[in-house]
């Protein structure tokens, strides 16, 4: 007995590779051993070893079998299997992996059945069960409508256990891997309130998943924690459940490209006597939820992707680099009476660096408010959202408690969205505060504050970058209607140009609401110099400031030559200065003398070459960067500015 177990183990020390002078030894000895001790499981082991040391995947398989037939308790056994099937659920291609799921194939289908199925139930972590779960569906569709409901149950205790939020890994592994796999089999008929609830779930773990990009979930890797096309995958979800359940929204809204149509049809469920008892509006209200909500995270992850930084963002600490404001990119109302503000939802508009995307930026966002307010406009629907609005933990997204805000500049409750921007604000740091300040900016003005909203919007200026950006072309938009001023809101990227752009529109239009045909020197100044940002579009209001000095006669500015560089507008300086132009007092050269600095009727010769040599050498700094002129002036001038609105 001795000298047979003394064979024994010399076999297997011989079998093992890194005992022996190479791997082929090794395998020769492990063959050796298993033919001369054939029931052996330790001898068996190592030539198991050795055949997956060859990469030899057939005998391996081979042998792994005849293991799993003869000696089923072995905890070896279990432990070697686990980890081959499970890397079959890792999508590493490695040659690992490569090489488990070719000795995988050479397993017999039963065998594979039966082994997953052992795996399944000795095994107690659940993620791991839950990936084994997923193979075994995948390759034998058949267990499915056996065992789906103890999978189903198994990772929804284990979540609830988790405390963890609706973007985890038993969430993943239900509703991303295995739900898809239950719903395609016939045989599992699963009730219709699990159905409803499953649904609900797979909605909540999509919306954290998409709010918060390039995460990497808790106990999966890299690889596992990335989705590819999450939001198809909800939608095709959406679908099926639809169909098992006979909603009718389904076959129609799916064939819906146009959001605006989409979001009527929604509305028009509500209506009086689209449903007649109490049963079947209860069923079309919980049908309506679902699809609302549906397309309220469609619409709005959209939008996002349009206007977001990167498609790699971070949604849950960053903003969206494009802000919806009070349209202040138009050519001011020279011609301004007090006007009622139309009734009905604005026009959306976008700045020209988004006119590709224009129509999908506004679409997609008109959609979201649509939704939000219909999720908010019925008991049934308001109710069932608070719920997912409160697993979601949507009030700690601050891209979505923007979204709130232009809700309410939306709907014109202009006192509300101060309210809200002001507590965003005392949490809010770097670029996310200067986003915050120019939407308050921009509610302040539309609330008539409108000093408050220009000291708001100077105190940005310091914080844009020196640069010497060329301005962008702009849309023109007139739009004015019996007796009603057009409501306008337009998409702004929060570029340094587009940035300066709006303090300068803000500041204009207020001079002009203020009315400059009766205003000081230093607001024509002043508005002589911000006009020059998006010339010649401001030309009109050049017209005006000029017939305004030529009317009085004289004009004292003495800062225009050190940030003016418009030469048509200094043409007709020259011209106001002339004989021809009436000889006007032009005070705008402090380092000339009193004489030389004026044109005046009786001036000397002397005095009128002094003004126009001043006026040729402007004219020749005309090349200076206007960027960098205006962000200096608004900088230096902030004070004057502000006094003027008081």
């Amino acid at each position: 007995m001795l000298k047979a177990e003394d064979d024994e183990h010399y076999l297997i020390e011989k079998s093992k590779p890194g005992l022996s002078i190479n791997d082929a030894e090794a395998r020769a000895w492990a063959l050796t051993a298993k033919s001369l001790i054939p029931r052996n499981f330790s001898l068996l082991h190592e030539a198991y070893w050795a055949e997956k040391t060859s990469k030899n995947a057939k005998e391996s398989a081979k042998i792994l079998s005849r293991i799993y037939m003869e000696f089923p308790n072995e905890p070896q056994f279990w432990n070697e299997t686990k980890v081959v099937f499970c890397d079959l659920d890792n999508h590493l291609n490695t040659s690992t992996s490569k090489f488990h799921a070719e000795l995988i194939s050479h397993l017999h289908a039963d065998v594979q059945q039966q082994i997953l199925l052992q795996l399944i139930q000795t095994i107690e972590n659940p993620v791991t069960q839950g990936k084994l779960t997923i193979i075994l569906f995948e390759k034998f569709p058949q267990t499915v409508s056996g065992l789906w409901q103890k999978a189903v149950e198994r990772l929804t205790k284990s979540e609830l256990n988790a405390h963890v939020s609706p973007c985890n890994a038993y969430r993943k592994i239900l509703i991303h891997d295995l739900l898809p796999l239950i719903l395609k089999v016939k045989g599992a008929e699963i009730p219709q309130t699990l159905l409803l609830t499953l649904l609900q779930k797979a909605i909540e773990f999509y919306v954290s998943y998409l709010a918060k990009n390039d995460l990497v979930i808790k106990e999966l890797s890299e690889t596992e924690s990335k989705l590819e096309n999450p939001m198809q995958k909800l939608t095709w979800l959406l679908s099926l459940v639809s169909a098992k359940v006979g909603w009718k929204l389904g076959a129609e809204a799916f064939n819906i490209e146009n959001k605006a149509q989409l979001c009527q049809i929604l509305w028009s469920v509500c209506n009086p006597g689209t449903v007649t008892t109490t049963d079947k509006k209860e069923n079309r209200f919980v049908e309506l939820y679902y699809y609302t909500v549906f397309t309220l995270f469609k619409s709005l992850f959209e939008y996002l992707d349009l206007v977001g930084p990167t498609k790699k963002r971070d949604l849950w600490s960053e903003m969206p680099q494009v802000l919806l404001v009070h349209n202040l990119f138009v050519v001011p109302d020279l011609n301004s009476a007090a006007k009622r503000e139309s009734p009905g939802n604005p026009i959306l508009l976008t700045t020209p660096k988004l006119k590709n995307l224009s129509r999908r930026v506004t679409e997609n966002f008109a959609a979201a408010i649509s939704c939000w307010e219909l999720l908010h406009n019925f008991d049934e629907l308001r109710h069932q959202f608070a719920g997912l609005y409160e697993s979601l933990r949507i009030t700690s997204w601050p891209w979505f408690q923007t979204f709130m805000v232009d809700v309410l500049l939306y709907r014109s409750l202009y006192d509300e969205a101060a309210v809200s921007l002001n507590h965003l604000l005392a949490v809010a740091t770097g670029n996310n505060k200067m986003c915050l300040n120019l939407k308050l900016a921009s509610v302040l003005y539309i609330s008539g504050k409108k000093t408050e909203a220009i000291t708001n919007v100077l105190q940005l200026v310091p914080l844009l970058p020196s640069t010497d950006q060329t301005p962008l072309d702009y849309f023109e938009l007139s739009m004015t209607t019996d007796g009603y001023s057009q409501r306008v809101l337009t998409f702004m990227n929060t570029t340094s140009t587009e940035v300066l752009r709006f303090v300068v529109h803000m500041i204009l239009s207020t001079y002009c609401d203020i009315g400059l045909s009766s205003c000081s020197d230093t607001v024509l100044g002043i508005s002589l110099i911000l006009l020059q940002f998006d010339w010649p579009r401001n030309s009109d209001l050049a017209e005006i400031i000029v017939d305004r000095i030529r009317s009085k006669g004289t004009f004292k500015y003495p800062l225009l030559p050190k940030y003016f560089i418009n030469i048509d507008v200094l043409e007709e300086f020259m011209l106001m200065a002339s004989d021809h132009g009436g000889n006007l007092l032009l005070d705008i050269f402090p380092n000339v003398s009193s004489q030389a600095k004026v044109s005046t009727r009786g001036g000397s010769k002397e005095s009128k070459e002094d003004f126009k040599q001043a006026m040729f050498s402007l004219v020749a700094q005309c090349g200076r960067p206007l960027y960098n002129l205006l962000t200096s002036f608004l900088q230096d001038e902030k004070e004057t500015i502000i006094q003027t609105l008081k």
